[in-house]
């Protein structure tokens, strides 16, 4: 741990989210980027795919592996929740984080994934199918990720 509780008049995003907390592994971007380093290219045809998926297939995605940042928090192999910056979130079993290759993308084709633009983090894994997005695929993936909760 290397923060001490959330502070209502400080941690406003935490304060709007309802997100409370006695202590925390607070991550910055040099923290991340010092962590090992995976990438996932999605590939395939865009025709006849809905904006999402059009979107991403083509790219290349890097960042560090979930089961890596959980590592290092002393979270490995516990269920978390992973929260956005509008509120959304989404659960994951152990069983579900050791199913894929979940990684926390910190740039899209060698560009930082911006706030407002899918970051500061973008919580994807390999298709179940190949290259071939599902629509299962897209509800899991969760941009705008700013906090992960231990469950």
């Amino acid at each position: 741990w290397n923060r001490g509780p959330m502070v209502p008049g400080r941690d406003n995003l935490f304060n709007q989210n309802k997100i409370q907390f006695e202590k925390a592994m607070a991550f910055d971007a040099t923290m991340l980027a010092a962590l090992p380093v995976q990438e996932l290219q999605l590939s395939g045809e865009n025709k006849g795919s809905s904006g999402g998926e059009a979107m991403l297939l083509g790219s290349t995605f890097s960042g560090p592996s979930l089961a890596d940042v959980l590592k290092a928090s002393g979270a490995e192999g516990q269920k978390v929740r992973l929260t956005s910056l509008d509120g959304s979130t989404v659960d994951l079993s152990p069983e579900e984080l050791k199913q894929h290759n979940w990684m926390l993308a910190l740039s899209v084709d060698g560009k930082p994934v911006g706030i407002g633009d899918f970051g500061p983090l973008w919580l994807l894994h390999k298709p179940l199918s190949g290259s071939t997005l599902t629509k299962e695929d897209l509800q899991q993936w969760v941009w705008s990720v700013f906090y992960i909760e231990v469950l």
